[in-house]
């Protein structure tokens, strides 16, 4: 980890409010801004624009979660999901960080 910027990952942030809050994360040299959205196109251009990476992930397919999130230090979700299962998975990463730092003594 040392002094690699924190990886924020944007998901869908192509639409208004996930480029809103992609510009604001930009300003911050400190973080790394993935915007990620279902639609690579979109995705790809609206991060060129705004000049950071992008990532395809959709919600309602599992298969694209885990390389996007994996690289993740923050997940901004700007989209009213229609479950909980993405959120979950992305906490169960959390919690398995957690638990990797506390048997590490980095906690």
């Amino acid at each position: 980890m040392g002094n690699a910027p924190a990886q924020v990952l944007v998901i869908a942030g192509y639409g208004h409010v996930g480029k809103l809050i992609a510009r604001e994360l930009l300003a911050k040299p400190e973080l790394g801004v993935w915007l990620a959205g279902r639609n690579r196109e979109k995705v790809t251009q609206a991060a060129a624009a705004l000049g950071c990476d992008a990532a395809v992930v959709d919600i309602a397919a599992r298969d694209t979660w885990e390389p996007a999130v994996a690289e993740a230090s923050v997940v901004v979700m700007c989209i009213d999901a229609p479950d909980n299962s993405f959120a979950a998975h992305v906490l169960s990463k959390g919690e398995a960080i957690c638990r990797h730092l506390r048997k590490s003594g980095r906690d």
